[in-house]
């Protein structure tokens, strides 16, 4: 069972399975319950802490549940799943999508004149490269427009590097 960041793109390993995990998170996400294969056709469901990261364990795996599988958490409640603006630097503020959801285009926009060359990233769910160039924006040319027609309705990532600084937003694309 691997553990991915898809904003970094670092990926760890949760635990070592012989069969498919079914991994599914706590309400949260400081924990997992996972199928686990116990001696000869027995599936038994894990258990396993995780790290404050998310995607490694913090202790050995226990046996949660026997002869069970495919466990699931649930709990009610409201849960943000993602912001519709993220930063993990300053560039956050002068930098936003024109609209989300989107639908032929991308539309990047710079509040600020930077006079750089971001490098653009667009990223899938399973964390594959759909769209990667560099471009660059002045105080003539604030917006980057990227054609979306081709690509499968989905959420997606774009990342703007600027300066070994990094902005990820994510998108819906319909």
């Amino acid at each position: 069972i691997l553990g991915s960041n898809t904003e970094t793109g670092d990926v760890k390993l949760i635990y070592e399975n012989n069969t498919l995990g079914y991994p599914n998170y706590s309400s949260k996400d400081n924990q997992l319950v996972f199928d686990n294969d116990g001696s000869g056709t027995t599936i038994n469901t894990g258990l396993v802490i995780l790290n404050n990261n998310k995607i490694e364990s913090a202790s050995v795996p226990v046996l949660f549940i026997s002869n069970s599988r495919w466990a699931v958490w649930f709990s009610n409640g409201k849960r943000v799943l993602s912001s519709s603006e993220e930063t993990s630097s300053g560039l956050g503020s002068g930098i936003k999508l024109k609209s989300n959801p989107v639908h032929a285009e991308v539309e990047i926009e710079f509040n600020t004149v930077i006079n750089e060359h971001p490098l653009i990233k667009i990223t899938n769910t399973l964390g594959q490269v759909i769209y990667q160039n560099t471009h660059f924006i002045s105080s003539d040319k604030t917006n980057i427009l990227i054609n979306s027609d081709h690509w499968l309705p989905d959420t997606y990532f774009l990342n703007v590097t600027i300066n070994d600084k990094t902005v990820s937003i994510p998108f819906i694309k319909m």
